[in-house]
């Protein structure tokens, strides 16, 4: 499996060929046209995460590429399949499995989203903005949102020990400064390594082979 990383929280999943692009939002300036794309996964429906423009140019490219989000998602992208929390889903080369259903709490005073975590092929989890998905079997390969309105660093580690991966991607990053994520990253580094986890923080476009 290939996982390349595009700005803030946007990632493309190969296996065999075929790909997945998930939650190409409207900072993710770099995704390149993609051909073989058989599926698009949209953790929730905040603009870092849904670009209608983006996603409608992948569908053109892909006549037949599926779309599977939340409820909120579907009342913007008609086309989108409303996934739950403890759906499969076959979609080949992949098997998707979905976990969690709200966003992380940004306030009280604020409304709560939809927001669904998936595992691709047992292989990369990715929860989207949430860290509350205790139901998660251990993966080889975890996105870490480290930045947002939403999260803070202490809940970071904990996430990556409890979900226990061989390697930790850093994802949802464009919010920060290249000095403020370099000091995420030695934060997030150090305590990685005490847990025996490999923490990366890809380049744009950067690829992870896994």
């Amino acid at each position: 499996m290939k996982i390349t990383k595009y700005e803030h929280a946007c990632l493309v999943v190969e296996q065999d060929g075929h790909r997945l692009v998930v939650d190409p939002g409207e900072f993710s300036q770099s995704l390149p046209e993609l051909t073989n794309v058989v599926g698009i996964i949209i953790t929730h429906v905040h603009f870092d995460h849904l670009d209608e423009k983006r996603i409608q140019a992948i569908v053109t490219n892909n006549p037949g590429v599926k779309i599977f989000s939340v409820a909120q998602v579907k009342e913007k992208l008609e086309a989108a399949t409303v996934c739950h929390p403890g759906d499969e889903i076959k979609l080949e080369p992949f098997t998707l499995k979905f976990y969690g259903e709200m966003h992380a709490t940004i306030h009280p005073d604020y409304p709560m989203f939809e927001n669904i975590g998936v595992s691709i092929n047992d292989t990369l989890f990715y929860g989207g903005d949430s860290l509350d998905h205790p139901d998660v079997p251990a993966c080889s390969v975890l996105a870490v949102p480290t930045s947002g309105p939403w999260s803070k660093t202490s809940d970071q580690m904990d996430y990556m020990v409890n979900r226990k991966p061989k390697i930790a991607i850093a994802v949802h990053d464009f919010l920060s400064s290249e000095a403020g994520n370099d000091s995420q990253d030695r934060w997030l580094g150090i305590h990685a390594q005490k847990y025996g986890i490999d923490y990366k923080h890809l380049a744009i476009g950067e690829s992870l082979e896994v």
